[in-house]
C-alpha cells in the first residue's frame, strides 16, 4: 500500500510551521500553496522547503476556474504559476483542482507537463481521467479509508500541517505501507482505468459566477500574473460556493472588482470614459443594461423593476449595493400596503452617454412613471416623473455595504441604526464603519432604514399624492477614514 499525504498551506504561518517540521525530520508529502503566498514568504523558509522531500502541487484550485473561465486563461494561469514555482526552486508535476474539470483540462495538463491531478471527493475511488495520466481522489481522515481494498494501491490522505508528524508515524508503523508522492508513484506504476467526474459538484454563488464569466470576456490574450492571481483567488471553491458566507463573498467581490479595474486601465488611458452595453448579463433570457465608468461598474435589470445586479466601486475595490442576506436593490420599489412590495417591470426608453457619466431613461408599460437613472462617479441620481397620483409609496431601495451605521438627519443629533427607524427630512447622512452614504432631495422625503449584517437597507420614499417630479441623489463616494 502506498500512501500520499496531501497538505494545503494557505497562510504565511502555515509555511513557517511546515518549514519547522521539515527541519526536524524528513517529510514526504504533496503540498499545495498559492504561488503568491510562496513569493511573499521569508527566503530562509523557502530555502528549507526547497531542500526537502516535499512535492509541490500546482493549483488551478477551483471548479469555477476550470469550468467558467476560458481554457486559455486556465492555461495561462498554470504557466504563470509554473514560472513562479520555478523561480523559487520548487518543483512538482501535480495539479490540484476541486469540482468537475473542464473538457480542456487534459490538453492543458499535458502541455503544461502535469502528470497527475488531485481532486477532492468523498469516495474511496481512484482512477484515470481520459488523456491525463491519473486523477487521485483526496480522503479526509485515515479512518475513512478501507486499507484492505485490493484496488487501493495508492491512497491520498488530506491532513493538516499540525498532524503531519502523527500521520507519518502512523504510516511508518503500518505493515506493507510506505509514504510516497503522486509523481514518485506514477514513475513506478502503470495505471489504467476510468475516473467518473460526474459526482464532483460545486454550486457557486450565481452573482459571483456571472461576474467571473463577464470578467473572462474582458481578459487580455496573455493576462499578467496580478490579474491571474486575483481571479484564481476569487474563484476558489471555498470562497465562491453559495454557502461560503458574507465575509468570503465580500473578498471575492473585491478581487474581481480589482481585476476588472486593472483590465480596464490597461486598455483605456483617459480618466473620463463610459461604456454602455445591452446584453443578457445574468443569462435569464432577458436583456440587462451594463454601464462601465472609470470609477464604477453598474448593471441594472429594467424588467425586474430596475433591479440593481451590480454596483461596484473600482477605486476601492468594494461592492456598494449588496448584502449577503438581503434581496437585490431596486431603483423603483413601490408599496401599496400589500404584504409584499411590487416590482414594476420597465423598459429602456433612452440612453445618454458622455465621458462624465450615463443617464438611462426607464418607463413602465402603462406610462405612469418615467424614471431617469443618472450615474456619475459613484453617485446615483434618480428622478421620478409621475403622470398622475396613486395610492402607494415609491422610491429606491438599496442594501448598502457600509458597516455598522449611524444616521444624522438635516444636521440633527446622530442616532445608531441598531433597529429599524423611520425619519423624514431633506438630507440624510449615513456614517458606516467602512463607507459613508449621503442621500439628498429637494423635496421632503421619508426614509425607512434598518440594520442588516454588513450594513443597512435604505428606502427613501414619497407618497404618490400627485403628479410631478421627485428627484433624489444617493452619493457613495466617501469612504470612512
Amino acid at each position: 500500500m502506498h500512501i500520499c499525504l496531501f497538505v494545503r498551506a494557505t497562510t504565511a504561518d502555515d509555511l513557517v510551521d511546515l518549514a519547522a517540521k521539515v527541519a526536524r525530520r524528513p517529510v514526504v508529502a504533496a503540498v499545495s500553496a498559492p504561488a503568491a503566498l510562496l513569493e511573499e514568504a521569508d527566503p530562509d523558509t523557502i530555502g528549507q522547503l526547497a531542500a526537502s522531500d516535499i512535492e509541490w502541487v500546482r493549483s488551478a484550485r477551483t471548479a469555477p476556474a476550470l469550468t467558467l473561465l476560458p481554457d486559455e486563461f486556465v492555461q495561462s494561469a498554470l504557466a504563470v504559476e509554473a514560472d513562479q514555482f520555478g523561480d523559487l526552486g520548487l518543483a512538482g508535476a501535480s495539479l490540484y483542482f476541486e469540482g468537475p474539470p473542464s473538457t480542456g483540462l487534459p490538453r492543458i495538463a499535458r502541455e503544461g507537463d502535469i502528470s497527475c491531478a488531485i481532486t477532492r471527493t468523498p469516495d474511496a475511488r481512484s482512477g484515470v481521467l481520459v488523456d491525463l495520466d491519473m486523477v487521485l481522489p483526496c480522503f479526509g481522515a485515515a479512518q475513512a479509508v478501507d486499507l484492505d481494498r485490493a484496488t487501493d494501491d495508492l491512497q491520498l490522505w488530506e491532513t493538516g500541517i499540525d498532524q503531519l508528524g502523527e500521520r507519518l508515524d502512523l504510516i511508518t508503523a503500518m505493515a506493507h505501507c510506505d509514504v510516497t508522492t503522486p509523481t514518485r508513484f506514477l514513475e513506478q506504476h502503470f495505471v489504467t482505468g476510468a475516473f467518473a467526474v460526474e459526482d464532483l459538484r460545486s454550486e457557486p454563488d450565481p452573482l459571483l459566477a456571472r461576474k467571473l464569466v463577464r470578467i473572462a470576456t474582458r481578459l487580455p490574450r496573455r493576462p499578467g500574473a496580478e490579474i491571474v492571481n486575483l481571479i484564481l483567488d476569487a474563484a476558489s471553491v471555498d470562497n465562491l460556493s453559495a454557502d461560503a458566507g458574507q465575509d468570503r463573498h465580500e473578498a471575492v467581490h473585491s478581487a474581481l472588482i480589482t481585476a476588472r479595474s486593472n483590465i480596464d486601465n490597461s486598455r483605456r488611458r483617459a480618466d473620463d470614459w463610459s461604456r454602455v452595453s445591452r446584453l443578457d448579463w445574468d443569462a435569464d433570457g432577458h436583456e440587462e443594461v451594463q454601464i462601465e465608468l472609470k470609477t464604477v461598474s453598474f448593471v441594472i435589470d429594467p424588467r425586474a423593476g430596475g433591479e440593481i445586479l451590480v454596483f461596484d466601486d473600482k477605486l476601492s475595490g468594494a461592492t456598494l449595493a449588496w448584502l449577503e442576506t438581503e434581496p437585490r436593490g431596486l431603483v423603483f420599489h413601490m408599496h401599496d400596503g400589500a404584504d409584499a412590495p411590487e416590482k414594476v417591470g420597465m423598459v429602456v426608453d433612452g440612453i445618454e452617454e458622455s465621458r462624465e457619466g450615463v443617464a438611462l431613461t426607464l418607463t413602465d408599460p402603462d406610462g405612469w412613471v418615467r424614471l431617469t437613472v443618472g450615474l456619475t462617479d459613484r453617485a446615483l441620481d434618480l428622478e421620478y416623473h409621475l403622470s398622475e397620483s396613486a395610492n402607494c409609496r415609491f422610491g429606491p431601495e438599496l442594501p448598502l455595504l457600509i458597516g455598522e451605521t449611524r444616521l444624522r438627519v438635516d444636521g440633527s443629533e446622530w442616532m445608531d441604526i441598531d433597529q429599524p427607524r423611520a425619519v423624514s427630512g431633506h438630507r440624510f447622512r449615513l456614517q458606516g464603519t467602512v463607507r459613508e452614504a449621503l442621500i439628498t432631495s429637494m423635496l421632503p422625503t421619508d426614509l425607512f432604514v434598518r440594520p442588516a449584517p454588513g450594513g443597512v437597507v435604505v428606502w427613501p420614499n414619497w407618497f404618490a399624492a400627485s403628479a410631478g417630479s421627485f428627484p433624489i441623489r444617493i452619493d457613495l463616494r466617501q469612504t470612512t477614514e
